[in-house]
């Protein structure tokens, strides 16, 4: 038998207060959530002229020639690495 009477008595129904933690923890069985406003739609731009396409596609056709040659002299070097890297690539590949 136990030692003091447990039925009917569980620790774990008493109703606690309120805390600080419902207010960063919300308790979503008794409350609903809050609800977020509509997003607005973004601003209509101003249709580009087809000059002002060309020179930002230019640019971005030179960023891409500028990282393309990154990439080249990046293999370059890895090609030319130590020979535990190199053999770690030929086991990558396989």
């Amino acid at each position: 038998m136990a030692k003091r009477p447990t039925i009917g008595n569980n620790p774990l129904d008493a109703l606690m207060p309120e805390s600080h933690l419902d207010t960063v923890v919300p308790d979503l069985l008794t409350r609903r959530p809050h609800e977020k406003p509509p997003l607005k739609p973004a601003p209509a731009e101003e249709p580009q002229t087809p000059a002002a396409r060309d020179g930002e596609n230019q640019a971005l056709r030179e960023e891409v020639a500028r990282l393309k040659e990154q990439v080249k002299e990046l293999k370059q070097r890895l090609a030319e690495a130590e020979p535990r890297w190199v053999t770690l690539r030929k086991l990558g590949q396989s």
